[in-house]
């Protein structure tokens, strides 16, 4: 089964809220577009087969005078309009595919791009400085290091001398692919912030209504409760159902971990007879609040993981399709939020203490 059917199922077998399965990433938008990506690549000559010869090019030097460590080409996300104090989660994300073309004599002679696609660059190269807001780009300095260096010229060749061109490719489709991509993944870190707060609220409550129900002045029920509770909160450290500090398995479960050990944790409570010998009703209220809180913690730990899946997805599809390597990119670019569930549940278990 393709991966768009296996997503789709998943948020229907889930049961998701619908406002979660609104924020959910559009895998079979991203696919469009990435094929409009491709077809736009290929309409210049960078089609995939090319970019790869230009990939396993890029620790050869471009001739004898040229240095190793320049690569051929460049892909990566600029994050544009943070500069000024914008929050990271609203910056725009620029991709720039940038080409090195080697010239002899004003014309490109690159083996590894076809007559078309040198032309095409040639052209750009021609027309456009490699400068920002006039003054020189790193690159443009270290290109003019290349073609002034005391070794590029001599009386014998100098009508060969070295000229390393950088060309910015005009793209349209990667630019929309990665703003629907970077939309997305801001609209579920907000879901999980309001999540969260939502959730913590719960738990404060929840920590007032344990308080009120376990007073002195509510006699010996009160006094019997609070000894269920210390054991139900032992037992929910133990389980350590979303995050685990020991050092033999330190860091946050999977959702799959998370099922099995809240799981044992709830088959404990029953063993044990916990919640049949909790006397008082607001005890018992107080327990369906903390199972459902631990319920929203994993509904809200699958969702995270199963769109943190299609995002891997759909970044390899496209490094497959285009071998321009952003699934090492976009993640630096754009980060990803930590683990919500373990986040909130440290907190029920700092106040369980």
């Amino acid at each position: 089964m393709k991966f768009a059917q296996e997503f789709r199922k998943a948020l229907q077998r889930e049961a998701f809220p619908q406002k979660w399965v609104d924020c959910a990433i559009p895998y079979g938008q991203l696919k469009k577009c990435l094929k409009k990506v491709t077809k736009e690549l290929q309409e210049i000559g960078l089609d995939k087969e090319t970019l790869t010869r230009l990939a396993a090019d890029q620790q050869k030097p471009m001739s004898e005078k040229a240095p190793a460590d320049l690569r051929r080409f460049r892909y990566h996300l600029d994050v544009e309009g943070i500069d000024d104090g914008t929050a990271a989660e609203s910056a725009h994300l620029r991709p720039r595919l940038t080409i090195f073309i080697h010239v002899e004599n004003g014309v490109a002679v690159d083996a590894e791009l076809s007559p078309p696609t040198r032309a095409f660059l040639q052209k750009l190269a021609f027309d456009s400085t490699a400068t920002t807001d006039g003054a020189p780009s790193s690159d443009a300095k270290l290109l003019a290091s290349i073609t002034d260096s005391p070794g590029s010229r001599s009386p014998a060749n100098a009508s060969s001398a070295i000229d390393i061109r950088r060309v910015e490719v005009p793209l349209v489709f990667d630019a929309e692919f990665f703003g629907i991509l970077q939309t997305d993944v801001s609209n579920i870190r907000t879901l999980e912030e309001e999540e969260q707060a939502r959730l913590e609220g719960q738990i404060v409550a929840l920590g007032g209504e344990l308080g009120r129900a376990v007073e002195p002045s509510h006699g010996r029920r009160a006094k019997a409760d609070l000894d269920v509770w210390r054991q139900i909160f032992e037992l929910y450290l133990d389980a350590r159902i979303f995050f685990s500090s020991r050092e033999s398995d330190h860091g946050a479960r999977t959702s799959t971990q998370a099922v099995e050990q809240l799981s044992w944790f709830q088959d404990q409570v029953v063993q044990r007879k916990l919640v049949q010998r909790l006397k008082l009703s607001t005890s018992h209220t107080a327990f369906d609040t903390f199972v459902s809180i631990n319920t929203a913690l994993l509904s809200m730990l699958k969702f995270q993981e199963i769109n943190r899946l299609a995002i891997t997805k759909i970044l390899k599809k496209f490094d497959k399709r285009t071998s321009l390597g952003v699934s090492a990119t976009f993640p630096v670019a754009v980060r990803s939020g930590g683990s919500l569930a373990g986040s909130v549940a440290q907190d029920v278990c700092a106040r369980s203490e």
